[in-house]
């Protein structure tokens, strides 16, 4: 059985599937001729926060 097609890549997968070094893609992201995508993870930070500001009322 075979997966899906992925909808998104780590940067280190994405270089093995295009055959490259991550260097290039960065390279090529940053003239402009490649979009790539970052997907941050806010979760934590919030949490903290959320505790922070509780502490200070």
């Amino acid at each position: 059985m075979s997966l899906p097609e992925l909808k998104y890549y780590s940067l280190t997968k994405a270089a093995k599937f295009l055959k490259c070094e991550t260097d290039d893609i960065l390279y090529y992201a940053s003239v402009g001729l490649l979009d790539v995508g970052v997907r941050l993870d806010f979760s934590e930070f919030i949490k903290k926060t959320k505790w922070l500001s509780q502490q200070q009322l």
